[in-house]
Formats: structure tokens, C-alpha cells, sequence
């Protein structure tokens, strides 16, 4: 489909509904087809636009790394259009009920903590700002090939009031919604930590080999003791727990991160479907569907076959009076050049350091500017990469650390600790 909104064009319609059409398209940006993008057209009144706008503004504020970010919103009369960052791979949904990667039950193990860490962690962010997502279910969650998860579709967000009052029930009522909003149709401030304890209990009826871990336990009672308390309660019990799946997420990414990344890459590059193309490519220049014709390849060639059969021989010309003449050639005696001894060069070996680094509560760490994970945090690194920059990140907060390489060549490794409840 060929269709243009503003700087938008829409390549391929990917959902129809009663709420609206959502898009692939590609912006354009100065003569080029920059990047790809998920359009939302919504046909609305003015009352629900301003509404729709103020939302935007909202939500245009945030910015987590397992929230998708909304890039735009405008309005063309009655049709409203806002604008998402595209986020390639699939919904959780649809990776786990057609078996999209073959894994192991390890690589199971990991997904599972992997999707639970990075949901819980946006969640707290969300309740950190005061809104809540209301509509949190495997449909809205995007797993990428690269392992990272993100929420997606703000269509039921809602900003809390300072007094953390009941909110009106907006969207459709599933098994997914707490109690309140089933019984009274209002929803709670607490009712996405419901809809993590229910994607919990899914995780456990899918994958049978976390049933048999018993180390996963605590979790999956936690989850069933949020379905049974009272708003209030859900919040607590989630956040004692919090700690507790930090360190299995880490430890898991360490041991089966890696494997699984390479099969979710792989699958996602022998996917049936074209992959949204990001290359710069002009907008004015020709697309070749065709390729050219054989005829001019095969004349080519032949071409280059006959080219020495055209070019005549050139005879050889024989000199007489050079053939005749007998050159006197005396040996030279010389002496032998011994050659120099190379020197070897001097490499220091330090044997790679390993870092252990901790924070209170919890934050995200950033080694040099790269993204390493969470805390409690293991990593290993080569000694020719120090001094090194330690950035954790908490709710806005940044803290830094300067690493020098020790002294000392003994295995311990480096401890480091951020405190941000000072």
C-alpha cells in the first residue's frame, strides 16, 4: 500500500480494530527514508483528541528501556495519528504459543526471568511517576531478538491522583483485570502488580520445567498470594520479592543469555515474513524489480572470450649481433650477511579482572557508556580495557565510579557499591 501522512509513509497495514488502524511506515527525513516507525490512526471527536493530546504529552515524558516511546502525535481534522518507536521480533503471545525458537529448558528458565525482571522493572517506573498501564497481557509485550522485552500500547494509561484514589475502568474487562474492575468497573492504582502475578501463573502453566525448579517457588507463591490480597497489599509484595528475581535474572542471562540471543537472531532472520527495510534509500530513485536480461551477461562474456583471438601475434625479431656477443661475467665473492637477531617484544600479560558490583536497592549499570544489566551484577573485562566509568542509574538518578586497573595481580575480583538510599 503506498500512503502518506506528513512526513509518514505507510508501507503495510498491520492491525485493524474498532479502536483504530495501526501502520508500519518509514519517516522521511531530509530527501531519505530514515527510519521505521508504528502508526496508530484513530478517528476521534474533539473532546476525546484533547484528551488523546494531553495523554501524548504524558506519556512523551517517558523513558525506560522496557517502555516503547512515543516519537509523535498530530491530528489531521478528525483523525488523530501518534506515532511509536518500531520494535522488531514478536509478541510474547505469539512467540510462545507457536514455538517460534526451539530452546532449551534453561534457555526457558532465562526467558521466563528475562520477561518477569524487565516487566516488573517497568512497572516501578510507572508507579514511580504515578501511572499505571492497565492493559499489561502477553499481546502487549515485545520481545526483540536481541532478549530485551518492552511494554507496549498506551491505550488504557491513566495518571494517578496524589491521594492514589480508584481510576475509571477503561477498555475491555478480561481475565487479565483485577477483582475491583471486574465487580465495581473501577480500576485500581495497584492493578498492573495483578497483571504481573497473572503473567507469572502463565509462565508456569506453559513451561512445565519451572514447576520442577524449586528455587523458583518463592516466586510463583508470591504471584498467587497477589491474586488473593487487597490492592494495597500487591505493591509490597512485589517489591520484597524484587531482589530476589534480580539476582536469578543475572544469574541466568549469564549462563543461557548468550545461546539464546543467537537462536532468537537466527530465527528472526529466516523469518518468512520481509523484515522492515531501515537503509537510507532515496525516494526519487528507480526500484529494479526485475533483473536484467541473460542475453546481455552471455554477449558480455562472450566478448571477453574473443578479444585475444582478434589481437594478432607480434613475431619475434632476432638480434644477431646481440647473440653473438659473449659477455664476461666474473663472480663476486661476498661475504655473508648475517641477519639481525629480532628483538621479542615485550608483552605484559594481566590476566582479565573480574567485577562485582552492588546497589541499594537496585539500579541499572553502564560500563563506558554500554549497557551491562542490573544490579547484583558479575561481569569480566580485559585488563587493557581500564580505567573504566561505572554509571547505575536509579529512577533519574545517575551516580558514577572511576575503575584503575589494580596493582597487585591476585584473582579477586573488584567490589563496587552505589547506595542511593542515602
Amino acid at each position: 500500500m503506498e500512503k502518506k501522512v506528513g512526513p509518514y509513509h505507510f508501507t503495510r497495514k498491520l492491525n485493524h480494530s474498532e479502536f483504530g488502524e495501526t501502520f508500519l511506515a518509514q519517516k522521511w527525513v531530509g530527501g531519505y527514508f530514515a527510519s521505521d516507525v508504528i502508526v496508530k490512526s484513530q478517528s476521534l471527536d474533539k473532546e476525546a483528541q484533547t484528551h488523546l493530546i494531553n495523554q501524548a504529552r504524558l506519556l512523551c515524558q517517558l523513558n525506560h528501556p522496557n517502555l516503547v516511546k512515543i516519537l509523535d502525535f498530530f491530528t489531521l481534522g478528525t483523525q488523530s495519528y501518534t506515532v511509536y518507536e518500531y520494535i522488531p521480533g514478536w509478541d510474547l503471545q505469539d512467540f510462545l504459543s507457536e514455538n517460534r525458537v526451539p530452546i532449551t529448558p534453561e534457555e526457558s528458565i532465562c526467558l521466563f526471568l528475562t520477561v518477569l525482571n524487565h516487566t516488573l522493572e517497568a512497572v516501578q517506573y510507572l508507579s514511580y511517576k504515578g501511572i499505571v498501564h492497565g492493559d499489561i497481557h502477553p499481546c502487549n509485550i515485545r520481545i526483540n531478538p536481541h532478549l530485551e522485552t518492552k511494554l507496549i500500547d498506551y491505550g488504557t494509561t491513566q495518571k494517578c491522583t496524589d491521594n492514589h484514589s480508584n481510576l475509571s475502568a477503561i477498555g475491555a474487562r478480561t481475565e487479565w483485570s483485577p477483582p475491583e474492575k471486574l465487580s465495581t468497573q473501577n480500576e485500581s492504582p495497584t492493578s498492573d502488580y495483578y497483571a504481573i502475578a497473572k503473567l507469572t501463573l502463565f509462565f508456569f502453566e506453559r513451561i512445565e520445567v519451572l514447576q520442577a525448579l524449586k528455587i523458583l517457588n518463592p516466586i510463583a507463591l508470591v504471584a498467587k498470594q497477589v491474586l488473593s490480597s487487597s490492592p494495597k497489599e500487591r505493591k509490597e509484595l512485589w517489591d520484597s520479592l524484587s531482589p530476589l528475581i534480580h539476582k536469578y535474572y543475572a544469574e541466568s542471562h549469564a549462563k543461557s543469555g548468550m545461546t539464546l540471543k543467537q537462536k532468537m537472531q537466527g530465527a528472526w532472520r529466516s523469518h518468512q515474513e520481509p523484515a522492515p527495510t531501515t537503509a537510507l534509500m532515496k525516494s526519487h530513485a528507480p526500484v529494479h524489480k526485475k533483473n536484467k536480461p541473460l542475453f546481455i551477461w552471455l554477449s558480455l562474456l562472450a566478448a571477453l572470450l574473443l578479444i585475444p583471438s582478434v589481437i594478432p601475434k607480434q613475431p619475434k625479431v632476432s638480434n644477431p649481433i646481440s647473440e653473438k656477443i659473449n659477455y664476461a661475467r666474473t663472480p663476486i665473492k661476498s661475504k655473508p650477511i648475517k641477519p639481525k637477531p629480532k628483538k621479542k617484544a615485550i608483552v605484559l600479560k594481566r590476566a582479565p579482572v573480574k567485577i562485582f558490583i552492588q546497589a541499594k536497592p537496585w539500579a541499572k549499570i553502564s560500563i563506558n557508556g554500554i549497557q551491562k544489566g542490573t544490579t547484583p551484577l558479575v561481569t569480566t573485562l580485559p585488563a587493557l580495557k581500564f580505567p573504566l566509568k561505572v554509571t547505575a542509574s536509579y529512577n533519574d538518578t545517575l551516580k558514577n565510579q572511576v575503575l584503575l586497573l589494580p596493582k597487585s595481580k591476585n584473582k579477586k575480583p573488584i567490589k563496587v557499591k552505589f547506595d542511593f538510599l542515602k
